[in-house]
């Protein structure tokens, strides 16, 4: 991992169930940074659930629920921007570009690959299943959503790793 890190508070813009070029299921998800150095800028997150490892499937709930998530299914889940969550951030370089890129959080802005509906049922079958045993976590003065977003501020959106080496690791 990199050197350079750096944390803020997020609060999910959007989100969808998306494809890999290597044909893994991901989420995608928008996050438009609410406090810290880069505060309205937006970024996006994708996050690659292997539906066969409880643990990766753990952290995908975990994020989805740091995030909001209260309710209904993984396709078109609710509640995701009532929170805000945090967000770590790393010094990324890929072919020869250093850029920050989320790590950990948990956005569909910029979607280039859709996904088959045949591979998102069984995606959103699996994590239907592990978030029906979840309860929303509650919302407070600490980590409720600003009523009103930081104006965005775009940038480019690092590369992402197609590998599964990369991407499972």
């Amino acid at each position: 991992m990199a050197d350079k890190k750096r944390n803020s508070k997020v609060v999910c813009t959007g989100y969808a169930l998306t494809e890999t070029k290597n044909g893994f299921p991901q989420m995608c998800i928008d996050l438009r940074i609410v406090e810290g150095e880069r505060t309205g800028e937006d970024m996006t997150f994708y996050r690659v659930v292997k539906t066969e490892d409880q643990e990766s499937i753990d952290k995908a709930v975990g994020i989805l629920k740091a995030l909001g998530y209260n309710g209904g299914s993984i396709a078109s889940p609710e509640g995701l921007g009532r929170l805000k969550a945090n967000c770590l951030e790393v010094e990324d370089t890929y072919n020869g570009k250093t850029r920050w890129k989320v790590v950990w959080v948990s956005s569909p802005s910029g979607r280039k690959n859709s996904i088959s509906d045949d591979v998102a049922d069984k995606f959103a079958a699996v994590m239907d299943a592990a978030l029906a045993n979840t309860e929303p976590l509650e919302e407070t003065a600490d980590n409720a959503a600003p009523e009103t977003l930081p104006e965005a501020v775009h940038h480019e959106a690092p590369a992402q790793s197609t590998s599964p080496e990369d991407v499972f690791a």
